[in-house]
């Protein structure tokens, strides 16, 4: 799984490298081929790329079996055709059933097509490409089984992510410089660092959330040496990891607040040759990808004051209490006095059925709409 995930994340710097990739999965899923296929694009749903698929058969299906495809057509009968869900065949028609269709007899049984397992990579309501991602088995194997599907779908969560890093289709074609790709409306703080740990590069993000102090980085001499107020594992423990070619998930503490510590996550990956000499640094090395989650979401703030029937004073008192503040700053935040602000606090304690600060923010925090 490390080797696959490294190898994955790699296409985020070097999106040339996204058929090597999905090759390695698809050994591992026991597939014969693969096909990813852009939904925003004309009627045919051209392919931005694929494996072990005839020329003839991708022009077919562009110009004719997708409209004929029965697997696509479950797919949005199921409302399944959604950004993170992964499915195989079985899930969308019975075997018995895909056999009696000219989509089966005439397009997949001539092209050594059996089953197939189908990811889509994006996130609802993010704006980036609709990526469909399929895999299949040929006529003489079983079908996918919920394993495979099991193991697809964590990879496509951060082969997601690493598509995100790179944005735009032009670089799968275009192999364009990893300065354009993380420039491009990454989400996450990014950061390349050399063999000895020194910044060799941070995207827009990471640079704001610098000057901002919400990271907690630790610098000298451009050497990144911590990573927030304490993390596990430590960086100098992630960096090991890595130098044994594993790929190192971490969370640390952001700050520590009237409500307890703020938390974040960050991966730490090692970049191959490969990959480096793509870059417009010298000796990359190590990539380390910061996820910044906002402190709350607005929208589901709203609903969650609608739920409980918070009057708009209530909501924006606990909106504050979000940010970390005490009674004395809301108060002096919103220009009334401390004993409206404790009266307010208790009578959203009251509704929310909650005992204390911090159990409400627990659930207001669980409470997550796509951005």
């Amino acid at each position: 799984m490390d080797a696959l995930l490294r190898s994955v994340y790699e296409v985020a710097l070097d999106p040339g490298q996204i058929r090597e990739a999905l090759g390695d999965i698809k050994i591992h899923l026991g597939a014969s081929a693969f096909s990813m296929f852009n939904l925003d694009g004309s009627s045919g749903h051209p392919a931005v790329t694929t494996d072990g698929l005839s020329a003839a058969w991708l022009n077919d299906y562009e110009t004719h079996w997708w409209q004929h495809d029965v697997w696509v057509q479950s797919a949005h009968q199921q409302n399944l055709v959604t950004g993170g869900i992964t499915v195989m065949g079985a899930q969308l028609i019975e075997r018995r059933d895909l056999i009696k269709t000219p989509w089966h007899n005439e397009g997949l049984a001539p092209n050594n097509i059996r089953d197939v397992l189908c990811t889509s990579l994006w996130r609802e309501g993010e704006a980036s490409p609709r990526m469909a991602l399929s895999f299949y088995r040929p006529l003489q194997s079983v079908d996918f089984g919920d394993e495979e599907r099991q193991l697809l779908g964590r990879l496509a969560i951060h082969l997601t992510q690493a598509l995100k890093v790179a944005e735009t289709l032009d670089l799968f074609h275009q192999n364009k410089a990893i300065n354009d790709a993380l420039m491009n409306k990454t989400p996450h703080a990014v950061f390349i660092l050399s063999e000895n740990k020194r910044i060799l590069f941070m995207n827009p993000v990471a640079e704001e959330s610098l000057q901002k102090g919400s990271l907690q980085v630790t610098l000298k001499n451009d050497r990144l040496l911590a990573l927030g107020l304490d993390s596990a594992p430590s960086l100098d423990e992630a960096f090991a990891l890595v130098d044994q070619g594993l790929m190192a998930p971490m969370v640390f503490i952001w700050e520590h607040g009237p409500l307890g510590p703020r938390m974040g996550s960050a991966k730490l990956l090692g970049l191959s040759d490969k990959v480096g000499a793509s870059l417009n640094h010298s000796s990359p090395h190590y990539l380390l990808i910061v996820e910044i989650q906002p402190r709350h979401d607005e929208r589901a703030l709203h609903l969650f004051a609608c739920l409980f029937k918070l009057t708009p004073a209530e909501e924006r008192i606990l909106s504050e209490i979000l940010e970390d503040k005490s009674p004395s700053d809301i108060a002096e935040t919103l220009g009334t006095s401390l004993p409206t602000v404790r009266t307010h606090i208790q009578r959203i304690l009251q509704k929310t059925g909650t005992k204390r600060i911090t159990d409400l923010v627990h659930r207001v925090s669980h409470i997550r709409l796509p951005l």
